[in-house]
């Protein structure tokens, strides 16, 4: 790389790093509007096509969203550690259950965590979002309970302590969410998830590490199976 691609390099770093200590030390929040892009190179001293692109980092890690005609947004926590990659291509069949089999490998752990070092205010957003998704199952919104199915896992995975493992998963399930939907339609049964994931909730409650990694380890086994068949019954063409 020549000298001046080095230096071009050194100072999106630096710009990106700059946009990223403004969000933080200027208590921006998620969903709040940022400065324009003109206003942001002004501030910190370089052109608008430079500025730009250093937002644009951020914006491929999910910090920030340009919406057109209307600004640059925080869209993330900008102290993420894990991210999904954001240029991947579809992944396939085979990933799909590598994406599952890792989760069975961390989520009971996660779990058991969650029921021996959970907060009080992370135990209640654990029941928030199930209380949510009880809804969404009474009043019948597939792609709402899906969503909020994952948001349970997430929740969990953050009251068990472990910052990066918690963004290992959160990162686990952005990645696989087309089919996380897909999982979705082939169990065909909301109603039994809920009801697994109430179980697992309650465990958690009761600070009950070993029943509750046991109860996770059997729902996720429980998925798997369920794909497994699929994938047996449809394969996939191109493997």
């Amino acid at each position: 790389m020549s000298e001046s691609g080095l230096e071009r390099r050194s100072l999106l770093d630096d710009l990106t790093a700059g946009l990223v200590e403004l969000i933080e030390n200027g208590s921006y929040q998620i969903g709040d509007r940022l400065p324009s892009v003109s206003a942001l190179a002004t501030q910190f001293g370089v052109a608008t096509p430079t500025l730009r692109e250093a937002a644009r980092r951020l914006e491929a890690t999910g910090t920030i969203q340009f919406r057109h005609g209307s600004g640059i947004y925080v869209s993330g926590d900008s102290r993420r550690l894990v991210i999904a990659n954001p240029a991947r291509s579809e992944i396939g069949d085979v990933a799909t259950l590598d994406v599952l089999d890792t989760r069975l490998l961390i989520e009971p752990e996660l779990a058991g965590r969650a029921a021996r070092r959970g907060e009080d205010t992370q135990i209640a957003e654990i029941e928030s979002v199930l209380g949510a998704a009880a809804r969404a199952i009474t009043d019948g919104w597939e792609p709402t309970i899906t969503q909020l199915n994952m948001r349970f896992h997430v929740a969990i995975a953050r009251a068990a302590g472990n910052k990066v493992l918690a963004e290992t998963l959160q990162s686990t399930v952005e990645l696989y969410e087309p089919q996380q939907r897909v999982i979705g339609d082939l169990y065909a049964d909301p109603k039994h998830d809920h009801d697994e994931h109430s179980d697992i909730y309650d465990a958690i409650v009761q600070h009950d590490p070993a029943r509750a990694a046991d109860l996770m380890r059997t729902h996720l086994e429980g998925v798997i199976a369920v794909v497994s068949r699929k994938l047996r019954e449809s394969p996939d063409p191109n493997q």
